[in-house]
């Protein structure tokens, strides 16, 4: 009788490595690092206040031979190296934990290392330990060995840490990391401004081959000074707790987007900076959105125009478990199905619909007048915002999840009409000549002679 026997099952590393990272992006890739180094933040520091990111850093260094990134967010420990940070997939018990990091399924640095390359090296100091983990491609070829070493090390890092360094780039990352390139010089700047934005503006350093990221974020007008009052330029706030979920939500009228980086610098409206922007434990997953997605064109709502180029909002879900959030294992949208988005997605076209029905109230006459209504707005940050609220509408817990409307000024009803009819070319050359002794544009022709009969009938 024969006896039985075990079946192999593990997958083959070179199959299981090209399916982890065909469908993700080098860019997302990046940013999956990213996400790391501020999950390390969130883990090993006490943040708080308007930039509890102060201090922090991460430094992304590329070129067609290697790729790094260090970070001083206080490194990875032994016992969370040992039991789930280097496997493909965080293990059950993992995910009971209440740190209100990003990362969602355990995969992103794995993943990213091996988009990027075959050798890795990462090396961690942690304020107990010291120690690197190399992935060789020799381990990669092996599909009989799944363990990894754990080598104790001195750091030559000044600070508690974590650095990554990827080298044996793929072929197809070479020409993306070479100087010169689109990816280089516009693509993965652009997305870690879109996607950290608004930890960049709470103190987060990101740079890029030694080049400083700037946030992307919107600042919203905000007139001080002027609760229960009507004709204040102010965002629609709203916030709430939905099953252990924080809600801040504001949207409105922002600053003009800067053209130019000196005092000189020309402000302007820019329709890629209106929309909603979304972030979940400050990761922004949606950035700009003008789509039927945040509310545009959704129940009787306007669709997005350029009319509409000066309205932003910003909405911020934060929990401690990070599934709860709604967002998709991507992080580069929403979960449309989440009830936590749906219940504040039906405050996002209230807002919506009050801002853009104020905007064609006015849409005659806003481009005049504009600038006189909005100086006498504040611009705030989306931190400032919450600081604002909270000092000014003590009374409102966040529980009660109840909407701020702000009295927005309401626009004068004009008495004047236009007065339009056809003459020949002739005969308005003709009654020019008799006003002026000269030829004048028809609109002044006709303006003189309505000016002259008005005078002679009021005697």
């Amino acid at each position: 009788m024969n006896k039985p026997s075990p079946v192999k099952v593990f997958p083959a590393k070179h199959f299981f490595v090209e399916m982890l990272t065909r469908d993700i992006s080098l860019a997302d890739a990046i940013l999956d690092l990213l996400d790391n180094c501020v999950d390390g933040v969130r883990r090993n520091a006490h943040y708080h206040g308007d930039k509890p990111y102060e201090g922090f850093f991460a430094d992304i260094r590329f070129d067609e031979r290697q790729f790094s990134i260090t970070d001083n967010c206080g490194g990875i420990s032994k016992v969370d190296a040992e039991s789930y940070a280097f496997m493909f997939g965080r293990p059950q018990t993992a995910q009971l934990r209440n740190d209100s990091t990003i990362g969602l399924v355990g995969i992103g640095m794995k993943r990213a290392m091996f988009k990027i390359g075959a050798c890795c090296s990462v090396h961690s100091h942690h304020q107990k330990d010291t120690f690197e983990v190399i992935i060789s491609p020799q381990w990669l070829q092996n599909d009989g060995d799944w363990n990894l070493t754990l080598q104790p090390v001195k750091s030559d890092m000044k600070k508690h840490g974590t650095r990554i360094t990827v080298t044996d780039i793929r072929e197809s990352v070479r020409n993306d990391f070479a100087s010169g390139s689109n990816f280089r010089a516009e693509e993965l700047p652009k997305r870690v401004k879109d996607a950290f934005g608004l930890l960049i503006e709470r103190g987060f350093k990101v740079s890029i081959n030694g080049t400083v990221m700037k946030p992307a974020v919107p600042h919203l007008l905000w007139e001080s000074d002027a609760k229960g009052k009507a004709d204040t330029i102010r965002p629609y706030v709203y916030r709430d707790n939905i099953d252990g979920v924080d809600v801040f939500l504001a949207f409105g009228i922002r600053e003009p987007d800067r053209e130019g980086v000196d005092e000189r610098a020309t402000q302007k409206y820019q329709s890629d900076m209106a929309g909603w922007t979304v972030a979940c434990n400050d990761r922004i997953v949606l950035s700009c959105d003008k789509s039927e997605l945040t509310g545009w064109g959704s129940m009787g709502g306007a669709q997005y125009h350029t009319q509409f180029i000066y309205l932003s909002g910003v909405v911020e879900f934060h929990a401690k478990q990070t599934s709860k959030l709604p967002f998709n294992t991507t992080k580069r949208g929403v979960n449309e199905g989440s009830l936590v988005y749906l219940r504040v997605r039906d405050r996002m076209i209230e807002a919506l619909k009050q801002f853009t029905s104020w905007t064609n109230d006015w849409k005659d006459r806003l481009s005049a007048d504009r600038e006189q209504l909005f100086k006498k707005a504040k611009s705030l940050a989306l931190p400032q915002i919450r600081t604002a609220v909270a000092k000014e509408y003590k009374a409102m817990p966040a529980s009660r999840g109840l909407p701020i409307k702000p009295k927005l000024p309401k626009a004068k009803v004009s008495s004047e009409v236009n007065i339009q009819f056809r003459r020949s070319q002739e005969d308005i050359d003709t009654v020019s000549e008799y006003l002026f002794d000269e030829t004048k544009p028809a609109r002044v022709v006709g303006e003189a002679c309505f000016d002259r009969v008005l005078k002679e009938a009021e005697g």
